[in-house]
């Protein structure tokens, strides 16, 4: 009488691709980070930002070991582009602009302002609003007063340049993110107007 042996296959998932797997033993050491960051960054490859302005690669080896969090809003990408590029700003613009950004997001939330935030580059920190205890006064106070003096700075701005209510108006949409890189870049008079009022801010900012 003949015995047949049934072989049971071991049933899994397959293997999957752009995995870190040890040399020795093949196992899986988890999802390559490239992989993770190019998923991650799909909605700005689709906005059209370019992947290498996306992320950033270790000088030494080339691999890339995280996200640019400039290329995430226009203010950032304007930074990326630099001072001496017809569609960039300086680095001190862009400290102006952050800081800017800050006072608006602080000021708003203080007031119990429903919010728009200006999107990752919120660096400096601390801009909202405690769970702790309601602010003091003096905290309100503050606030306001530095938000009146970026709004009187780009109204004078906008007097000075003979421009009117745009200098504070892009000026205010690019720290906020509220416009299209694409566009923006292609009107040489809002960049100028944006850099005005980015200058004015800078002097008060400081």
């Amino acid at each position: 009488m003949s015995i047949q042996i049934q072989i049971i296959k071991r049933r899994g998932r397959p293997p999957m691709p752009n995995m870190n797997r040890d040399k020795t033993s093949g196992r899986s050491r988890g999802e390559a980070v490239e992989s993770i960051i190019a998923t991650a960054l799909l909605p700005r490859l689709k906005a059209g930002i370019a992947y290498e302005e996306s992320v950033v690669r270790d000088e030494r080896t080339g691999k890339v070991v995280g996200s640019n969090p400039d290329a995430g809003h226009v203010l950032g990408r304007l930074r990326m582009a630099g001072r001496n590029d017809p569609a960039g700003i300086s680095e001190t613009q862009f400290e102006a602009g952050l800081k800017y950004s800050n006072v608006v997001a602080r000021y708003r939330s203080l007031m119990g302002i429903p919010g728009e935030s200006p999107k990752a580059m919120n660096y400096m920190g601390g801009a909202g609003r405690t769970l702790a205890v309601d602010p003091d006064a003096e905290i309100i106070s503050s606030a306001k007063e530095k938000y009146n003096s970026c709004f009187y700075a780009l109204s004078l701005a906008g007097v000075e340049t003979y421009q009117g209510n745009r200098v504070a108006k892009i000026t205010n949409d690019v720290c906020m993110d509220r416009v299209d890189y694409r566009l923006l870049i292609e009107d040489a008079i809002a960049l100028g107007n944006l850099r005005t009022g980015l200058n004015a801010l800078g002097r008060i900012l400081r």
